[in-house]
């Protein structure tokens, strides 16, 4: 039977043989550029029908730059088409300039309650997504977080 100690070398010469050509040096960080992908984003509504107001507030999510997000709007179907660009580029008049960060709000009049959703264009492209919708059923404040 072998000493302790010659197990002890030996098993440390096979664990080193074992472990030949692994490295437990991190690898350079990568050049390329992350995927595009839709940012966090929690919304919630409260209704004022004495001013015909809904104020959107931006709860908790991602910062949105110019570099993650094209425009974000508050957009209600209706025969008026209301919307509010909340951000975006100076063409489209936003009330609100880059970043938007969270427990941002902002307002937006509506003529009679209606179906309303926060709109979302990623940066370099024109065909926006709807992130959260607000219906006028759920009319009393702070029941539509």
């Amino acid at each position: 039977m072998p000493s302790r100690r010659a197990l002890l070398t030996t098993g440390g010469t096979v664990l080193t043989a074992a472990l030949a050509g692994c490295s437990l040096a991190p690898s350079k960080p990568s050049r390329d550029s992350y995927p595009a992908t839709i940012p966090n984003m929690f919304f919630s509504f409260d209704w004022y029908p004495e001013r015909s107001t809904l104020t959107v507030r931006f709860e908790r999510g991602n910062r949105l730059t110019t570099s993650n997000t094209e425009q974000v709007a508050i957009v209600t179907e209706n025969d008026d088409g209301e919307e509010t660009v909340w951000i975006g580029p100076e063409e489209a008049n936003p009330v609100a300039a880059f970043p938007l960060t969270p427990k941002s709000t902002v307002v937006h009049e509506l003529s009679t309650p209606a179906r309303t959703h926060v709109s979302w264009t990623p940066a370099g492209e024109s065909s926006p997504g709807s992130i959260k919708e607000w219906y006028p059923e759920e009319k009393v404040r702070g029941d539509t977080k």
